[in-house]
């Protein structure tokens, strides 16, 4: 089984654990669901390094961002949460040729994250336990320049997340801090080789680690729902993948090192 199958198997997956959870809290009968959208920009800076440790490739710009979740009861103290991120731009790209000539182009980005979870609530000096899982994929197209020609890659992953939350009263207001880690697991990258003479071709990826930090500020507020200043810290690397081959060409992921900085206007509204 590929992957890709897998992978989308795990989201349905996720979607039947939300669907059991919102029926178990029909049944338990406690308190409301609550909706998050959020937009904003996304600042990010990803690094590729070869074996040797000197750096292949960078790139580094803002992109937009936005996220949609919903979450609900379980029970009195356990909450079920489902949501979608996604960010989005194009990106200045400096690196070099496979043959080392130095190049500079541009890159179109598509991040994706599908997450479920549970998580509970802080209660004074007892921190909230945050729990997920889901999947994670990033569309990456290189342009082509007058060096290089055009390069197609779609990654892929499942992950699982931990972490811990607080609430901190800041200027009269309730501030939400978190942080934890993630796994990213059973990845795979499909790369389009066509503008250099050969097919598509993929290869497993490492697993991928990385730690977040999180807070959330409330602006306003009225009746049922708020406005909010959200903002997300991720540092992430991977080790370098196992070869793979298109045809004559091998291949592979180089190690690589991220940090990204979220900052979202968010609307938090109960229904």
């Amino acid at each position: 089984m590929s992957a890709y199958t897998c992978n989308n198997r795990f989201v349905l997956l996720l979607l039947s654990s939300v669907f059991c959870c919102a029926v178990y809290a029909e049944q338990d009968e406690v308190s409301s669901y609550q909706l998050v959208a959020g937009f904003g920009v996304e600042r990010m800076s990803y690094h590729e390094y070869d074996q040797r440790g000197r750096e292949l490739d960078r790139e580094v710009g803002w992109m937009k961002s936005l996220s949609v979740s919903v979450a609900g009861p379980v029970t009195q103290a356990v909450s079920w949460r489902v949501g979608f991120h996604r960010s989005y731009d194009s990106l200045q790209y400096i690196g070099e040729s496979q043959s080392g000539v130095p190049s500079r182009t541009t890159t179109d980005e598509n991040f994706r994250s599908y997450e479920v979870g549970a998580f509970t609530h802080a209660d004074g000096y007892i921190p909230a336990l945050l729990l997920s899982a889901g999947k994670t994929d990033w569309q990456r197209m290189i342009r082509a320049n007058n060096i290089t020609g055009a390069l197609d890659e779609y990654y892929q992953w499942l992950f699982v997340s931990a972490g811990l939350g607080y609430d901190v009263v800041f200027i009269d207001r309730l501030l939400q801090v978190k942080g934890g880690y993630r796994l990213l697991f059973n990845g795979e990258l499909e790369v389009d080789f066509t503008d250099y003479g050969y097919g598509k071709a993929d290869v497993d990826l490492a697993d991928g680690h990385e730690w977040w930090l999180s807070a959330e500020y409330p602006l306003l507020s009225w009746r049922s729902s708020e406005l909010s200043l959200s903002y997300r810290f991720r540092n992430g690397w991977a080790a370098a993948s196992e070869r793979g081959s298109a045809g004559t060409l091998s291949f592979y992921e180089p190690e690589s090192r991220t940090q990204s900085h979220r900052y979202l206007l968010q609307w938090r509204t109960d229904f």
